[in-house]
């Protein structure tokens, strides 16, 4: 029985589409870890959105080696499926991009679709090393390197869940009362809850936790947290 197992998996074509299976399982892995990250923050490209990404573009890089190897298509590039793989996620990745006055919003996620783009297209290549160590970097770049950016720039990112959306004038009364700068913000109105992003400049000697502190103890206030550490 064993035997005629190994049989089975040794056949060529059988072999063949076993790599195929493996290829887009892996896909699904790599892309899932990267979309997760953007899921958790309530960015437009989401989940569902970055496997579907990685996915396709490592069924387009299959689709194209199988092409050249099996039909022998004269002297056809097999990357160039994939290089247009690479320009049309720039399409895709533009629309999670919003430009408010002087701030642009979705570049992370816009770099974070490009990049399990090219994950997608590492594995369709077989460079499975590569892929794997590649998502894992952009992975601690997404969770850890955030905390970094904080101690760079003087704006500091909240976001505060509501009840509705009648609370928000008692938030920017209370951050009026601190003398704290509103660079940009950002509200979505759901069925039950309001959700509110901030980019505050607190004055010298202002902790970002008292003031996280004290927004909490607003009434209709669900939660308040720096980005990306909920």
């Amino acid at each position: 029985m064993i035997k005629i197992i190994v049989n089975f998996i040794n056949d060529p074509v059988v072999h063949m589409y076993l790599i195929y299976l493996w290829q887009l399982f892996l896909a699904i892995m790599l892309g899932s870890l990267i979309g997760r990250n953007r899921e958790t923050l309530n960015r437009p490209a989401g989940l569902r959105t970055h496997i579907l990404v990685c996915v396709a573009s490592t069924l387009i890089t299959m689709a194209n080696y199988h092409s050249v190897n099996q039909f022998g298509i004269g002297n056809m590039d097999p990357h160039r499926l994939s290089a247009q793989v690479i320009s049309g996620l720039g399409f895709l990745g533009a629309g999670t991009i919003i430009k408010e006055g002087v701030n642009v919003k979705g570049l992370t996620t816009a770099a974070s679709l490009w990049a399990v783009g090219i994950i997608g297209i590492t594995i369709g290549t077989g460079f499975y090393f590569g892929a794997i160590i590649g998502t894992l970097l952009i992975y601690v770049s997404l969770t850890f390197f955030s905390k970094f950016e904080l101690n760079l720039t003087s704006k500091i990112p909240i976001e505060i869940s509501l009840h509705d959306e009648h609370i928000i004038p008692n938030i920017m009364k209370k951050l009026d009362e601190h003398s704290i700068l509103v660079y940009s913000s950002e509200t979505r109105i759901e069925e039950k809850s309001c959700y509110c992003e901030y980019y505050l400049s607190l004055p010298k000697g202002k902790s970002i936790n008292s003031i996280i502190s004290e927004l909490s103890l607003i009434m209709g206030v669900e939660y308040v947290a720096l980005q990306g550490e909920r």
